[in-house]
C-alpha cells in the first residue's frame, strides 16, 4: 500500500484509495480492545476530510515497523489521535481514554491500600507478593479431595490477593479494598497467562473448594459475578502457617 500524502492538496487521495482508511480502521480497532467488547468501531462519515487523513496519518505512524504501539507517537500526537478516534467513534472527548485512565489511577490507589494490608498480615519469611501454599492443601490433594487444577486455581487467586491486582492481561479477577477477590465470568479467568485454556473448569474449581466439607473458599455467585473470600479451611492453615512461623 503506498504511503499517505501530507499534503493539503492531496487530501482527496483518502477517497480514492480507501485501502489507507479500511487500515487505519482495522488498526484502531485491534488498538482498543480493552476499551470496548471488540474494540472501537470508527465511522469516517464522523469526520472532516482533513481529520480522517490526520487519523490515519497517526495510525499508520504508531503501526510501523510491524505491531502498533502509540509509545512511536509523541505526546501532542496521542493527544490529537485519541480526540479523533472518540469522534469518529461517537463518543465525546475523553469519554473513553482519559476516563480509563482515571479508572486505572483509582483502582492503582486502591491496589495500594490492598497491598498495605495484605503485608501486614504476611509472615517475614515471605517474599512480598509469594505464594507459599500451606500443607493442608498438600495433603488434600494427595487424599484427592482436591485435583490439580483445584490447587493451579487457588494458586492464581491467592497471587492475585498478594499483589493486590490482576495478574497479566484481560484477566477477569480483581480485588476490592478489603481484600475481596471478584471474579467476572464473562471476562473470562486467567486471562491471557493461560492462553491454551487450562483452566477452563475454574467455575468446577470455586463449586469443590467451596463445598462444606472443603472450607477453603468462600464464594457468592451473582449472575456471571463470583465474590471470593477465604473460607473457614483455608484462614485456619494460614493462621497455623503463621503460629509455626513465629516459633522458628
Amino acid at each position: 500500500m503506498k504511503p499517505i500524502t501530507k499534503g493539503r492538496k492531496k487530501v482527496p487521495l483518502l477517497r480514492r484509495d480507501p485501502e489507507h482508511w479500511k487500515f487505519a480502521r482495522d488498526q484502531i480497532k485491534l488498538a482498543t480492545t480493552e476499551y470496548a467488547d471488540g474494540g472501537l468501531r470508527v465511522d469516517a462519515g464522523r469526520l472532516e476530510e482533513n481529520e480522517l487523513t490526520d487519523l490515519v496519518i497517526l495510525t499508520g505512524k504508531a503501526s510501523e515497523g510491524g505491531g502498533f504501539s502509540m509509545s512511536k507517537l509523541a505526546a501532542k500526537e496521542v493527544a490529537i489521535w485519541e480526540g479523533l478516534v472518540e469522534k469518529a467513534a461517537g463518543r465525546r472527548p475523553g469519554a473513553v481514554f482519559e476516563e480509563r485512565r482515571k479508572f486505572d489511577r483509582s483502582n492503582a490507589e486502591l491496589r495500594a491500600i490492598a497491598r498495605d494490608a495484605l503485608r501486614e498480615r504476611r509472615p517475614l519469611y515471605e517474599q512480598e507478593g509469594a505464594v507459599v501454599l500451606p500443607r493442608g492443601i498438600w495433603q488434600l490433594l494427595e487424599s484427592q479431595v482436591l485435583w490439580i487444577d483445584d490447587v493451579a486455581v487457588l494458586a492464581l487467586l491467592l497471587a492475585v490477593e498478594a499483589r493486590g491486582g490482576p495478574i497479566g492481561h484481560r484477566s477477569g479477577i480483581s480485588i476490592e479494598p478489603d481484600g475481596t477477590l471478584v471474579v467476572e465470568g464473562k471476562r473470562g479467568f486467567a486471562g491471557d497467562v493461560d492462553p491454551d485454556g487450562i483452566l477452563i473448569g475454574w467455575k468446577r474449581c470455586l463449586d469443590n473448594m467451596s463445598r462444606p466439607d472443603v472450607g477453603l473458599l468462600d464464594v457468592t455467585w451473582t449472575g456471571w459475578t463470583a465474590r471470593i473470600r477465604r473460607g473457614p479451611a483455608l484462614i485456619a492453615m494460614f493462621d497455623e502457617r503463621t503460629r509455626e512461623s513465629k516459633l522458628r
